[in-house]
């Protein structure tokens, strides 16, 4: 989704298509997880639709408190209209999640792109579910051919696996010294961690003409 914060507006959203959300949502639903599914908030009026059939866990319930964020509760998730859900998610264990992502690609294979997401600050693991077409460049690209921006001019600074596309097809693609290993690979420059101030010094360099965008990863 591309969001125009200021007018409160969609620019642009890429949805799953409701039939396989819903043979998702059966799948995990049958590993025994309350399967959360990402909505518009401007059409629907909240945030997310909720498996009411599975107790949610401690973790999940953590989740919903750090994100605040306003959810609905379904039955199921498996007979949804799933009109306006753009991801599907749970909240999970790294041995469940390993579960889930093996019967999810055993079922859906190319259908599907799937993301394991560490929060370390609140010690979760989110298992995330999208349409191939989705990830952060895409939306990228919508907004730089709004403004008539090359992809060469792009820099793009991510951590986590969701921002391998970005890193990776930017104009200049950074990591943080954070970064996991895959993210670290696939950038062309390296910079300090979060706990470093990191982003706040290579934007400083950056702007004053300290660095220049062809400097090798270090």
């Amino acid at each position: 989704m591309v969001m125009d914060t200021r007018q409160h507006v969609t620019l642009h959203r890429t949805l799953m298509d409701p039939e396989l959300a819903r043979q998702i949502s059966a799948l995990l639903e049958s590993l025994g997880h309350a399967v959360h599914a990402l909505q518009d908030t401007g059409r629907t009026g909240v945030d997310y639709l909720i498996s009411d059939n599975i107790p949610q866990t401690f973790a999940t319930q953590q989740w919903l408190n750090a994100t605040q964020c306003t959810v609905h509760h379904r039955s199921d998730l498996a007979t949804a209209d799933h009109e306006h859900t753009m991801r599907l998610s749970i909240v999970a264990t790294q041995e469940q999640i390993d579960e889930a992502m093996e019967k999810l690609t055993a079922r859906f294979g190319s259908r599907i792109v799937t993301h394991n997401i560490v929060v370390p600050a609140f010690d979760l693991q989110l298992l995330e579910i999208f349409d191939p077409a989705v990830n952060k460049w895409e939306g990228i690209l919508h907004v730089a051919r709004h403004h008539g921006i090359e992809p060469s001019q792009i820099i793009a600074i991510g951590d986590d696996v969701n921002d391998i596309h970005m890193i990776r097809h930017a104009g200049l693609g950074v990591a943080m010294g954070n970064a996991r290993p895959e993210v670290r690979a696939a950038a062309r420059l390296i910079i300090d961690s979060n706990a470093d101030d990191g982003l706040a010094q290579f934007l400083e360099k950056l702007s004053s003409g300290q660095l220049r965008v062809q400097d090798p990863a270090r």
